[in-house]
């Protein structure tokens, strides 16, 4: 979907102006008893939008919920006009709360100006008229509709179908997910675990690198058979470029599923098949390019998630969970000659014994020592049984850590 850019921004006022189960195709302005004015501000930018998707929130402020059905099927937006009909998308609806999330898909916004557009409600008769499809260039809810309708499967055969989470939990959402992998459902979770294909792991990071020199966005993926594969997209021809896998995994586990990091000289590296067990590393044999390949072994005995950063000039430092679910570390490994020999492990966060640690990492850009931050969570019992988050930051390369309260 098309995102609103920066300084664009949308203001609702209310405005009162003046009930057959009226669809879209009965669109009568007059049938709707309240009418607010949004102002689509764009004055800050350099560029006309055309068929933009805006995001509008709606809020007390400036929206009276008790005077629009309950789930918001009433809402309708028009043009400038206050007669011509916009398409748009409730992302979500929460009368309880006062808060709506809608994308209001708007023929025309002007560079550095704005642009008016309604919102109307209030008509008990109204049927809903939230569109996705119709709001945006592609939508997948991943909770209605066929996924052959909308996808085509590039590599392998695997099949997919959706999870109606309102069915299932009692809640709306859905979840995209692969067959031949076992559904995996636990106590104050709404996820359906689906294999390495359709699944990614928040600690599964960088999986996507842009190199400005190339302007080419590089991304590694767990293909239908949960190899690391790796593809780029490049935004000058707007193509992507071939799917070439660089490794095996030995099952369709989403935590071993790759990692990038693309180094001062363009050498991408891809980190992969870890989750309790060895970290192995996969070089390219030339800068920017993914098609061919050196494997590189093993990085580290008993890891996990390795988030790869460069922090110092010619070095590379992978920061990953060491050891097991239930006794885990937070540690690193340095490499100072391209991967080819790493460091012994630095543990520079170790929970009490029976604690598990998951952590997610990220690194500045800009001059060396580069500063990275880590905010982490530990687990007592199970391994879904987390509690605290905890936050810390080096600027020396890892050397030293520093919390940031």
């Amino acid at each position: 979907m098309k995102m609103p850019l920066i300084g664009l921004a949308v203001a609702a006022f209310f405005q009162t102006v003046c009930a057959e189960d009226m669809t879209m195709s009965d669109w009568m302005p007059s049938a709707w008893r309240h009418r607010d004015v949004i102002v689509v501000d764009n004055s800050g930018g350099k560029q006309a939008l055309s068929h933009y998707q805006v995001k509008v929130v709606l809020n007390a402020a400036g929206f009276d919920f008790s005077k629009a059905q309950a789930d918001g099927r009433d809402l309708r937006f028009s043009d400038s006009d206050g007669r011509t009909l916009l398409d748009y998308w409730i992302e979500r609806y929460d009368p309880a709360g006062k808060q709506a999330v809608v994308w209001v898909k708007v023929p025309g916004v002007p560079a550095g100006g704005k642009k008016t557009i309604h919102v109307h409600y209030g008509n008990p008769k109204a049927a809903a008229a939230s569109n996705g499809i119709k709001t945006f260039e592609f939508f997948d809810d991943c909770d209605t509709g066929s996924p052959p309708d909308k996808w085509a499967v590039a590599m392998g055969a695997p099949k997919f179908e959706y999870v109606r989470h309102a069915d299932v939990f009692g809640k709306p959402g859905g979840i995209w997910h692969c067959s031949r992998a076992a559904t995996r459902r636990y106590p104050g979770n709404e996820t359906v675990y689906g294999g390495g294909h359709a699944t990614y792991c928040a600690w599964t990071r960088p999986m996507a690198v842009y190199a400005p020199s190339q302007d080419k966005t590089f991304f590694a993926f767990g293909n239908a058979e949960n190899s690391p594969t790796v593809s780029f997209y490049d935004h000058k021809t707007k193509q992507f470029g071939p799917a070439v896998v660089v490794g095996t995994n030995p099952d369709m586990d989403a935590h071993k599923n790759p990692h990038v990091l693309i180094d001062d000289a363009g050498y991408l590296y891809i980190f992969y098949r870890s989750h309790c067990t060895p970290t192995h590393l996969a070089k390219s044999r030339r800068p920017y390019d993914i098609m061919d390949w050196t494997p590189m072994g093993v990085v580290v005995e008993r890891s996990s998630y390795p988030q790869p950063w460069q922090l110092r000039p010619g070095e590379i430092t992978v920061l990953y969970r060491g050891g097991g679910t239930h006794d885990a570390t937070e540690s690193l490994v340095r490499s100072t000659d391209g991967g080819a020999t790493w460091s012994k492990p630095f543990h520079f966060i170790t929970p009490t014994p029976k604690n598990g640690c998951y952590a997610v990492t990220i690194a500045e850009t800009g001059r060396y020592p580069r500063k990275v931050h880590i905010a982490w969570s530990l687990t007592r019992g199970d391994w879904w049984q987390r509690y605290h988050v905890f936050y810390a930051y080096s600027d020396d390369g890892g050397e030293t850590w520093r919390r940031g309260d």
